[in-house]
């Protein structure tokens, strides 16, 4: 099941900063639209096109590896009420991943989807309108998540702790480190600007990175004493946001690492983050079946 929160006034903002009307993404958390799939989802992200503005919601099913792209919109009808629509736009089975599907990433250009499989060791790149696999990049470790660093370029976070950087166009290992972590990266982020990158996982130490030319350098470090199971980066207000095994989300300051505050709730382990583009508010999900919606700002539980 697929849950929208939307608000009386619609209204969204685009790459550019613009307003776009007559859509937003989640401001008040009034009114829930639920549509039920009747698979289980292992994981989505949202992407407006750039083209023509259009919602698109990308799914991915666990254990069967379908890809589906839906495309969700809403018209005003009688009285007032708008009608809210999912459309199934693709659908795909990523057969040539031998085991799971980790991780799926929109690249900017909007006409490309990338896969990483973890245990076939592989990142696939798919044209989403051919349905079509274009290329198939072999990686050295087993990854368990990874992110945009530029774009056409992926980091991926491995099971053996490794960090690796790999060009889309060329399929080639650009840089490589062993022993970034002691343990499994289970997550990482990377800002829009691609300059920092936070790497977190089994160990419970946060790392701060930097990109410089095709590398990576540590440039901080913290502690953490608690997997580190989700990150989210926000740069514009010199925050990092953590959760982990720990029902507890705690924020710190990005420039020192230093404490901020604790946000607390949750009574199982926090395994996701979500920043809304206000900066304002996040969402979280747990463990414990349950997302929460936070305010940054009043630090404090805003929705359940």
């Amino acid at each position: 099941e697929i849950t929208f929160l939307v608000s009386k006034k619609f209204s969204f903002k685009g790459q550019n900063g613009n307003e776009i009307k007559p859509v937003e993404i989640f401001s008040e958390f009034k009114y829930p639209v639920f549509f039920s799939l009747k698979k289980e989802i292992q994981g989505l992200d949202v992407w407006q096109n750039g083209i023509n503005r259009k919602i698109l919601i990308l799914v991915h099913f666990s254990r069967t590896n379908f890809l589906e792209i839906l495309e969700f919109s809403f018209s005003k009808g009688q009285r007032k009420k708008s009608k809210y629509t999912l459309i199934k736009i693709f659908r795909e089975k990523l057969d040539s991943h031998q085991g799971e599907i980790r991780s799926l990433l929109w690249l900017s250009n909007d006409n490309f989807i990338v896969s990483l499989g973890g245990t076939s060791k592989t990142i696939q790149t798919w044209h989403w309108n051919t349905q079509k696999c274009t290329s198939i990049i072999e990686t050295y470790s087993k990854g368990l998540c990874f992110g945009l660093c530029g774009p056409n370029t992926v980091v991926i976070g491995g099971k053996d702790g490794s960090i690796e950087l790999y060009d889309l166009i060329s399929s080639t290992l650009v840089w490589s480190k062993t022993g970034a972590h002691s343990g499994p990266i289970w997550t990482l982020d990377t800002i829009d600007n691609y300059l920092l990158m936070s790497t977190g996982g089994s160990d419970g130490i946060l790392k701060i990175w930097e990109f410089e030319s095709n590398t990576i350098s540590l440039n901080k470090q913290l502690l953490i004493k608690d997997q580190i199971l989700g990150i989210k980066l926000v740069p514009t207000r010199n925050l990092i946001i953590v959760c982990g095994i720990s029902s507890t989300i705690s924020v710190f300051f990005l420039g020192t690492l230093q404490f901020s505050f604790s946000l607390l709730g949750h009574s199982l382990p926090v395994i996701t983050i979500g920043l809304c583009d206000n900066l304002e508010l996040i969402g979280t999900g747990s463990a414990d079946f349950s997302i929460k919606i936070w305010n940054l700002n009043q630090k404090k539980e805003v929705k359940t």
